[in-house]
Parts: C-alpha cells; structure tokens; sequence
C-alpha cells in the first residue's frame, strides 16, 4: 500500500448526535503534508436547517444567534470537499465525525470517500469506518506526529 500523500485533520460541532437528523455547526480542517507541513487550512461556522438545540449548545457553546448570518453547508461543501481531496480523514472521533460529514455531503448532493480514516481515539469502536484503517501517535511535547498504516480483519 502507498504512504499517503495528504493528511486532512477534521473537526466538528453539530446539533446533536443522530446521523441523518443532526447537523454540523462549526467546522475545522487542517490539510498537512506526509511529512506534517501544513498545506491549507479552512475554518468556519455553518447555520444549520434546524435550530441547535440548548443541549448541544451547553457542550460546545454555539447557538443559533452565533450561526445566524453564517453559511449553510451547501454554500462551502464545494471547498471543503476539494480541501479533503484524496487525503486521509483525520479526526479524534473518526467515525462520529466522518459520519456527520458523509452526511452533510450527501445532502449537498457530493459522494464524499476519503483516501483513509485515522481516528485519534483510543475507543474501540473508531477503526470500524474503513478497512484502511491508520494508528496515531503523539510525541509528548505534542509538535510531532507519526502514522502507521494496518490493515483491519
């Protein structure tokens, strides 16, 4: 298998939980090379079609004033998608939020497939989105990184 070549680094806040009825209200990526040279980076809010709930909002602290005069997806999926071309999906919970992701793609009406999915949770549950599935690790002053591609069974 081929060493990636990009690593796009990916977060979200959303309205809740549930794929399919939740959405993503903020967003953040950061595009890096194989080596850990940054290449791009994209952040922003996104107003969501239903109002966030003040459950979601006592997590992450965003309301629906906070996103009102913000994007909807549709309006930034175009950019976001071609930010996330061909490189491994990166995130600390990977399945949560490239389910999230899959989803609000989906509704813009893109096929959205990462070249892989990395997921920086130790939760057992995360390598279960693909069967590229990468290991991370940290150096412990943070400022380095390291990836290993393994096969999943």
């Amino acid at each position: 298998m081929p060493a990636p070549v990009a690593y796009a680094v990916f977060d979200c806040e959303t309205t809740g939980t549930t794929l399919g009825r939740d959405e993503i209200v903020s967003l953040a990526v950061v595009r890096v090379k194989a080596d850990g040279a940054e290449i791009a980076r994209f952040a922003t809010l996104v107003r969501p079609s239903r109002p966030i709930p003040a459950e979601a909002t006592a997590v992450h602290g965003i309301d629906d004033a906070g996103v009102a005069s913000a994007p909807p997806f549709v309006e930034i999926s175009r950019e976001l998608v071609e930010l996330l071309d061909c490189a491994v999906f990166v995130a600390h919970n990977a399945s949560f939020d490239l389910g999230m992701l899959e989803h609000a793609f989906a509704r813009a009406g893109i096929d959205y497939r990462p070249a892989g999915v990395a997921c920086t949770s130790t939760r057992s549950d995360c390598a279960s989105r693909s069967p590229k599935t990468i290991a991370w690790s940290r150096s412990a002053s943070g400022t380095t990184f390291s990836l290993r591609m393994r096969t999943k069974r």
